[in-house]
């Protein structure tokens, strides 16, 4: 039975896309920031605990991580374990893909130098399952050979020690077997410092290559440096590649910049990239201050003397491509960017998804899926069946109560005859 998601609303189309957003639900008690990865129609979900991990590996994420299991659309989930009892399930930021032997390949997120400290002989960790996510096999220890890399110049964004780079969100298939990993860190000389930790240096986008299903990984070109973009340089990157209209083979990479998401797209497998620009969602501008700032003038001065907080960000971008081709984008905007978490009850702050329907130029249908509560703003989107979408979002944050992680259904419908607006 569908039961309607009554807050959710369309802030912008052109007519040309309608959706329907149902069943929201909570999925994981005390969850945070999701990733989710679909296999055969089968959706694995992954949540943040306010947990340690039991600190099994070298470099472990620093909360722990529970995995849950839906095969039938998201009505219901079953919480599961990859890793074997004693050991810490693999973070899975870093993505997943569908391997042309039909397995599908899962990585943890982090990549660390070995004890020689060889940037050729890079590590990470992978786990397979061969029978849609029943059970995974590993870990396994993949080479990343990336020559420039920098371990040791930037902390986390907590200010905290940090001694890897990050592989983020996306693999891609490309039609030989060849795939393509997104990553975001440093190289030496990448020593712009982020506005709001200096400890933190602004990061890059770019991407790996592997010609051997996923056992070694070679670096393959930056998408994007620039050390005055954004409040956090190029990070948090996800990649899809556009198989269907006027871009058929366009792989497209949006990133995360501490203000607006910027894009890149290359032509040519991903051996050359555009150059970045903004995506712009209609009705959307993290700079637009006049939207909120009657909310925030004389307040919180004690938080935000200089009022340096007012201006908005959009954090950690999910991407893919329909069956029927449009692409979807998943995002959350947070307004103002600090601010938020102590009054989020600015109408548009809240969580996403958008439509493209000309392989990202422009993006014709803008869905809030929740705005005005308390969030992260992480989400992420799969298509389990023809038209048919999940969306993970969570609500409260990492230091307050009644967070949860959740997720709702989206129906799409085209009708790419209609007149835009």
């Amino acid at each position: 039975m569908k039961t309607l998601k009554q807050d959710a609303k369309v802030v912008y189309t052109d007519g040309r896309i309608r959706t329907q957003v149902y069943n929201d639900m909570e999925i994981c008690p005390q969850g945070l920031q999701p990733f989710l990865y679909t296999d055969g129609g089968t959706l694995l979900a992954q949540y943040q605990l306010p947990e340690p991990p039991a600190g099994t590996r070298k470099y472990n994420f620093a909360y722990r991580v529970e995995n849950y299991l839906s095969r039938d659309g998201g009505e219901t989930w079953e919480k599961r374990k990859i890793a074997p009892d004693d050991y810490d399930d693999p973070f899975a930021e870093a993505g997943a893909v569908k391997l042309k032997d039909g397995s599908f390949l899962l990585l943890d997120t982090y990549v660390q130098e070995n004890d020689n400290r060889d940037p050729a002989q890079c590590y990470g960790e992978a786990w397979i399952s061969r029978d849609h996510m029943e059970t995974f096999t590993g870990p396994t220890w993949p080479v990343f050979s990336i020559p420039d890399v920098d371990f040791n110049i930037s902390s986390d964004d907590d200010g905290h020690e940090s001694h890897a780079a990050r592989l983020h969100r996306s693999m891609v298939s490309l039609p030989d077997g060849t795939l393509i990993a997104t990553m975001y860190g440093h190289f030496h000389g990448d020593c712009a410092p982020a506005s709001y930790e200096p400890r933190m240096m602004k990061t890059r986008t770019y991407v790996m290559r592997s010609t051997d299903s996923g056992a070694t990984w070679h670096y393959l070109a930056t998408v994007a440096v620039d050390a005055g973009i954004g409040t956090e340089g190029f990070g948090e990157p996800v990649l899809v590649r556009v198989d269907k209209g006027p871009h058929e083979g366009r792989l497209l990479c949006v990133m995360r910049t501490g203000r607006e998401l910027y894009q890149a797209h290359s032509d040519d497998d991903g051996k050359t990239w555009s150059y970045f620009r903004p995506v712009v969602f209609a009705g959307l501008s993290v700079y637009d201050l006049n939207a909120w700032r009657q909310k925030y003038d004389g307040k919180y001065q004690d938080v935000d003397p200089h009022r340096k907080s007012l201006s908005g960000a959009i954090v950690d971008p999910d991407l893919i491509q329909m069956e029927n081709g449009a692409l979807v984008l998943s995002f959350g905007v947070r307004l103002p960017e600090k601010l938020c978490w102590l009054d989020p009850t600015v109408e548009n702050n809240g969580v996403y998804a958008a439509f493209s329907l000309d392989g990202g130029d422009t993006w014709c249908h803008i869905l809030r899926v929740m705005g005005g509560q308390l969030t992260t703003h992480y989400t992420a989107v799969r298509e389990f069946a023809p038209n048919k979408l999940y969306f993970a979002y969570d609500v409260g944050s990492w230091r307050q109560g009644g967070r949860g992680g959740r997720g709702c259904r989206i129906d799409v419908e085209l009708d790419t005859g209609a007149q835009q607006h």
